[in-house]
């Protein structure tokens, strides 16, 4: 069995998610990515231009919430953010959790 169908059953993705939420290894690294730094360079090269942001595999979609609301903070005047991943209950929940952290944001489109 591949990894990829620990991922489909709901039983399993529960399991994961408790898994990145708490086992330090996976946990303190994702606490520690510089995204506001990232968000800057990011926009600095985009010129301010209107951004789109595809995140594959986004599992939860925290990371890629927190980068784009660093993106917002750094200048981005327009930004669209596409989760895709292979698995539907992680999707709605990282749809879910970026609606959810960036509905006040006007600029930003999440699908």
């Amino acid at each position: 069995m591949t990894q990829t169908h620990a991922y489909l059953e709901p039983g399993s993705v529960a399991a994961y998610r408790t898994l990145c939420q708490t086992w330090l290894p996976v946990a303190r690294p994702r606490c520690m990515m510089p995204l506001g730094e990232l968000a800057q360079q990011i926009v600095a090269v985009s010129g301010g231009a209107p951004l789109q942001l595809l995140a594959l595999g986004c599992g939860e979609g925290h990371a890629e919430t927190q980068l784009a609301g660093c993106l917002v903070e750094a200048g981005t005047p327009n930004l669209e953010i596409c989760l895709l991943d292979i698995s539907p209950p992680l999707l709605t929940a990282a749809y879910h959790h970026a609606v959810s952290n960036l509905a006040s944001l006007p600029q930003v489109h999440v699908w």
